[in-house]
């Protein structure tokens, strides 16, 4: 059976049936064909922001004593972080405590509101930019509010452009969690969690200080530092094997590729050295983020690939100060960008870990400036590099 008519319809006060289709209607928005290609344009803008070569800055005597100082804040922040890395505390409560903890050494966090549309603006003036990067700059910045403000952003999205400034002192990565994890009130670390924190200090100054480290959460602080990845005990008695292993080979990644550093030595033979030892153990490394130089800006020249070939890239000064960061994979390179689009994953779900350190190119070598009080040399890298200087003597 049929429904019933609807009753007639009450017009209005001052409502005219006849005139009411030559009313202006809502403007109707845009396709949301038109700004997915904003938003790809805008990576695209990236991109050529990304590729831009950054100026690279070989510090002075004077200058060197001020990194020295501010990547000694940032050493002693980490260590000083550890006693709250315990099983129940949330990633938030690890921001707040890195907050505290710099309030009191006088330091700022360089992360906090950093990149983004609204930090990004703060620092459009940075010096030291190009015009060319100014306005890849700007038009990533637009595009991306433009995309952002109709939320027609895909998903995921291998390359991040995020609307707003990281909004936390440090970074808290967990487990599968690549880098730029923002810190959660709901995220509560369990027993077992490989956790990287990352900080970035900002002197009086001006200056940067760049560092991170691994923890297994509920075991000693030190305890991935002197891990034996080869002790039969550990692999077949020790339920996170797995993951302290990743998070050991990690290590030794960082400190081979800072021993390749030296004036006269190239960018490449860094690279070669990291992922030459990675994929030797059956891991992966992410190849989208890299380390970069430091000093007076967060991020100078060169940037600093963990894969490449030995005696390729820019041939290395004394006084150039710059991070090494690997980021390894337990499984493959892949990686992707949450929808907040600073929090990257990796893609098949696999454990990630990565360590770093601010490092000074010196005539004969390097000088960590971040190494931490009690911190030594992964035994596994010296004896490799004895035997590879044994060979070279033959």
């Amino acid at each position: 059976m049929s429904s019933p008519p609807p009753p007639p319809r009450r017009p209005q006060r001052g409502f005219d049936p006849d005139l009411d289709k030559y009313a202006p209607k809502p403007s109707a928005l845009p396709p949301p064909a038109l700004f997915q290609v904003l938003y790809f344009g805008a990576c695209i803008s990236l991109l050529v922001y990304l590729l831009t070569p950054a100026p690279i800055s070989v510090k002075s005597a004077g200058e060197i004593e001020l990194m020295r100082e501010t990547c000694g804040d940032a050493s002693s922040l980490l260590r000083r972080l550890s006693p709250h890395v315990l099983p129940g505390a949330t990633t938030l409560s690890l921001d707040g405590a890195a907050s505290a903890i710099m309030s009191g050494m006088s330091v700022r966090a360089a992360p906090l509101n950093y990149g983004g549309v609204l930090g990004g603006l703060i620092s459009a003036s940075e010096p030291g930019k190009s015009a060319c990067k100014l306005a890849a700059s700007l038009s990533h910045y637009l595009l991306t509010a433009a995309a952002s403000l109709v939320a027609l952003r895909p998903k995921f999205s291998p390359v991040g452009l995020p609307l707003c400034g990281f909004p936390s002192s440090v970074c808290v990565s967990v487990n599968d969690v690549v880098c730029h994890g923002i810190p959660a009130e709901r995220e509560v670390l369990r027993r077992g969690d490989a956790v990287n924190v990352d900080v970035t200090t900002i002197s009086p100054e001006g200056w940067f200080g760049d560092t991170s480290k691994m923890w297994l959460v509920g075991f000693p602080p030190l305890h991935l530092e002197g891990y034996d990845i080869h002790d039969e005990r550990n692999r077949e008695g020790d339920e996170f094997y797995e993951r302290a292993r990743l998070a050991a080979v990690t290590r030794d990644c960082l400190f081979l590729g800072i021993s390749a550093v030296k004036a006269g030595a190239s960018l490449g033979d860094i690279g070669a050295a990291i992922h030459g030892y990675a994929e030797e153990h059956g891991y992966s490394v992410v190849r989208e983020y890299s380390g970069h130089g430091i000093g007076t800006a967060f991020h100078e020249g060169p940037r600093v690939l963990h894969y490449g070939d030995a005696g390729g890239g820019d041939v290395l000064e004394a006084g150039m100060t710059l991070t090494i960061e690997p980021m390894v994979n337990a499984g493959g390179a892949g990686i992707r960008a949450e929808r907040d689009q600073w929090t990257v994953r990796t893609e098949d779900g696999s454990d990630s870990a990565q360590w770093e350190h601010t490092v000074l190119v010196t005539e004969d070598g390097f000088e960590i400036l971040t190494m931490r009080e009690g911190e030594e040399w992964p035994e596994r890298v010296l004896k490799r590099l004895a035997e590879q200087k044994e060979r070279e003597d033959r």
